[in-house]
């Protein structure tokens, strides 16, 4: 797939044009750049969303149940954190297209700018009251003309019949592992069938979202923007302070490697390839830092199964600045996924100039594309001899000599606000199919 494709929509680019003026210089400058295109006969549904959006025509009234946003940190919030950026520019929501969150608790997402509707302070995982949650959206549904229904998680109207819903797909992993959690699945199934039209993060996840759901139409895929705590980076200072505050708690390594979530054993993030890898006495000077706590029984499969690991695995959780200074100051992140919706972290990686090494699986490959290293996801012996050369200075120089410049051209076609438009470009033909 081409580094130049950041969505499945086929005026993907020119709508980044104009989005590019609608950021950097206002409404007046966006309807003229837009207008040279229709002029042209360009056109398309996210050129046609950004003229009727400019322009105040009626459209959807999207409400957005955001029972999500109770979740601060992740690879869900972080795209959220994003969309909220693109639905900050005033002009996309006119009177005639509004806007609406319904929210469950107080959070650490900032809706102030928003029009806000308080109910029932259910949390996602609250899945044995998702029936009273989709009664309670279908009530708050009959308030407005024109609905369509999107939840920020996997909740839904009750009465689908009556409303068109939208959804934001990050993955099928629950479907394709078959999640334990029988809860969870239904309300994914009542979820997913909902759907009139869908968004995925990647080609990939819209892929295998066909596979599974053969008669589902309407599909379209967009990368997800960057994440907004990289909008404002800090000084190179600033960052190896942090970092070396970080590290200091961790002991003494020639250097750090870094696994950006954390999961069972045999789990779809398949860790034990890395953890095989990290026995090779090479690299045994070198330590691993794992994102998040790690649950109780990841730890306790890592000290029966790897008891010589134990003192070179760091479990921490980071702050925004603190996750950048880790991207900084480590020798690479690895993600050994068996498969991933998108695969998140190998972006935020490209952007901050670390190497990334990934499994060649699904969503990854299409992460990473030529901008990374890939292994084959069960195999540890080559992923060990990738790892040892990181520790090489001349063949790391090398390396960063090859990827970094690619990173530099991949991240500059992720816009942080094509997504957004995608989404309500999608919101329109949901409501337009209905």
């Amino acid at each position: 797939m081409s580094t130049t494709t950041p969505s499945s929509f086929l005026d993907s680019n020119c709508a980044l044009d104009v989005l590019h003026c609608l950021r950097s210089q206002g409404p007046s400058c966006a309807i003229s750049k837009l207008n040279q295109y229709l002029s042209s006969n360009i056109t398309g549904p996210l050129l046609t969303e950004l003229f009727l959006r400019l322009n105040s025509r009626k459209g959807p009234h999207l409400v957005i149940d955001g029972i999500w946003f109770q979740q601060e940190y992740g690879g869900i919030s972080r795209v959220w954190q994003s969309l909220l950026h693109t639905f900050r520019l005033s002009s996309l929501f006119p009177p005639s297209s509004p806007l609406t969150f319904i929210q469950r608790v107080n959070n650490g997402f900032c809706l102030d700018q928003f029009d806000i509707i308080q109910s029932s302070q259910y949390g996602p995982f609250d899945y044995s009251s998702f029936n009273t949650i989709s009664n309670e959206n279908e009530s708050i549904l009959n308030r407005f003309e024109l609905p369509v229904f999107l939840s920020s998680w996997v909740t839904t109207c009750f009465s689908r019949s009556v409303f068109p819903h939208l959804n934001l797909l990050h993955d099928v992993i629950p479907e394709i592992f078959r999640s334990s959690n029988t809860n969870y699945l239904n309300c994914r199934q009542r979820w997913l069938s909902s759907a009139s039209s869908t968004l995925a993060v990647s080609h990939s996840s819209a892929s295998l979202f066909k596979q599974l759901y053969p008669s589902a139409n309407n599909i379209q895929w967009c990368y997800p923007p960057r994440p907004s705590y990289l909008s404002n980076l800090p000084s190179d200072s600033e960052l190896s302070m942090i970092w070396e505050s970080i590290a200091n708690h961790f002991g003494t390594a020639k250097g750090y490697f870094f696994l950006p979530s954390s999961a069972s054993l045999h789990s779809y993030k398949n860790p034990e390839v890395l953890l095989r890898s990290l026995c090779d006495p090479r690299l045994s000077d070198y330590h691993l830092i794992v994102s998040g706590q790690g649950d109780s029984n990841f730890r306790h499969e890592l000290r029966s199964q790897f008891p010589d690991l134990i003192h070179r695995i760091h479990f921490a959780g980071f702050t925004d600045l603190e996750l950048i200074a880790v991207y900084k100051h480590v020798i690479c992140i690895v993600v050994p996924s068996l498969i991933e919706g998108f695969g998140l972290p190998v972006v935020e990686a490209s952007y901050l100039g670390c190497i990334s090494l990934i499994a060649d699986s699904p969503g990854l490959i299409e992460a990473g594309f030529n901008c990374s290293l890939r292994f084959p996801s069960s195999d540890s012996s080559y992923l060990a001899e990738l790892l040892v050369s990181m520790t090489d200075p001349i063949s790391f120089q090398w390396y960063k000599s090859k990827l970094l410049p690619r990173c530099d051209f991949r991240c500059s076609f992720i816009s942080e606000d094509l997504f957004g438009l995608c989404l309500l470009a999608q919101a329109r033909k949901a409501f337009e199919l209905y």
